[in-house]
């Protein structure tokens, strides 16, 4: 008998400890805050992450098409797209 319970307390810290391990509860922020402070500024105002950038009046320019591909010395007159992982026709090649 007394075997028996032991076996029954091995197979339930087996469990436990795989199910501490394997199993995941998630709590959402807003649940863990709701009723506080910090819960009622975080909803009335959103932050602005290029806050700095619109006050100093830097503007974000756009990447032109040809400085995202590549060139390489083995594939003269095309030029490597890595967002489309494709190869397309270089326009500054020349097939003189």
């Amino acid at each position: 008998m007394g075997s028996i319970i032991i076996i029954v307390l091995v197979l339930i810290a087996i469990i436990g400890g795989l199910v501490y391990f394997f199993v995941e509860f998630e709590e959402e922020e807003d649940e863990q805050l709701d009723g506080t402070s910090e819960a009622k500024q975080d909803s009335d105002e959103e932050e602005d992450t290029y806050a700095w950038a619109k006050e100093a009046g830097i503007r974000e320019e756009p990447e032109e098409e040809t400085s995202r591909l590549q060139k390489h010395d083995d594939h003269p007159g095309w030029l490597w797209d890595p967002d489309n992982e494709e190869w397309v026709p270089d326009p500054a090649h020349s097939d003189a």
